[in-house]
């Protein structure tokens, strides 16, 4: 069986649709719709251009001072057009309720009968406990993550909310950081291990190889306190060896 996301294999006889980097990347993704929403909500403010003076020839009124994919993505309701017209996509409020109400039809409630007997039901209404809008609404996805990779529909609800990260930084052009390790590589040896935001594994940027948080903090830990002490040693013998140029100087 592999990952449905990335189609990487999953361990034999795992009830996951998803491996653990894209369960990562998930749970990123979520924090990045909340984290965006300021940078969003500040291109709500309308731009006059250069020639945005008068009213441009050709149009019976003049254009909005706004971008309007903001207004897609911010709307707190979606109707499809029944022509499949929809360019912008859905909102992400309503996007993150459509999930969270999927998520919860499937999620197995122990309920207990006046009677006393305890039973599983499904078909829940979720109800995210910091309220509704998009941060309530998205923190509640992530407390459910655990489960939601349980799913078979797992790769569309990870597609569908990437996609809808995609199109705010498409606006705010905000870009994912890369974060350097210390430690080398264990198979070129390059010191090119990094972590960039919203990926779970450490990648060299020389070969490609790849390691999981846990085998890249194994490796560090064997691998770096040698590094220091021959660091600490070459910076002593130059100390006390110095070169030509300085010995002239």
């Amino acid at each position: 069986m592999e990952c449905t996301i990335c189609h990487r294999p999953l361990p034999a006889g795992t009830d996951r649709y998803a491996c653990p980097g894209c369960e990562h990347h998930l749970a990123y993704v979520l924090q990045q719709l909340v984290a965006e929403l300021p940078l969003l909500r500040a291109e709500l403010t309308p731009h006059r251009g250069p020639g945005a003076g008068g009213r441009p020839a050709g149009r019976a009124h003049p254009p909005l001072p706004v971008d309007v994919r903001v207004l897609d993505l911010l709307a707190t309701r979606w109707v499809p057009d029944p022509d499949g017209q929809d360019s912008g996509g859905i909102p992400i409020g309503p996007l993150l309720v459509g999930w969270a109400s999927l998520l919860a039809d499937d999620y197995p409630a122990v309920t207990r009968h006046p009677a006393g007997t305890w039973y599983i039901t499904r078909g829940t209404t979720p109800v995210p406990r910091a309220g509704g809008g998009i941060p309530g609404w998205a923190n509640w996805l992530q407390l459910y993550i655990p489960f939601a990779v349980t799913c078979p529909w797992i790769w569309q609800m990870h597609e569908g909310l990437d996609d809808a990260l995609r199109r705010v930084r498409a606006i705010t052009g905000t870009r994912p950081r890369s974060h350097p390790r210390l430690a080398p590589c264990p198979q070129c040896s390059a010191v090119a291990m990094s972590r960039a935001d919203g990926q779970w594994e450490i990648t060299c940027e020389a070969c490609g190889c790849r390691l999981d948080p846990d085998a890249y903090a194994a490796h560090a830990a064997a691998v770096l306190p040698s590094l220091s002490l021959v660091m600490a040693k070459l910076a002593a013998d130059a100390e006390h060896h110095p070169t030509r140029t300085d010995a002239q100087t």
